[in-house]
């Protein structure tokens, strides 16, 4: 991160219904890890769309069980 400012990161399904919040809140400047567990999940392809200010990204996840 460049500098502190509002982090949204979330997981989606393959039909772009929200699976999982993992992030929310203001996020300080420099570099982070994101580790999360979720037992609810079942094993298959997700996306995971984080959303600071005008800074979009959105990647494909393979969950494993």
């Amino acid at each position: 991160m460049p500098k502190t400012s509002k982090v949204d990161i979330i997981l989606y399904d393959l039909l772009g219904r929200e699976a999982d919040r993992l992030v929310s809140s203001e996020i300080t400047a420099g570099r982070h890890t994101l580790a999360f567990q979720n037992n609810n999940l079942s094993s298959g392809i997700y996306f995971v769309r984080m959303t600071s200010g005008s800074y979009h990204k959105i990647r494909k996840v393979v969950l494993i069980k």
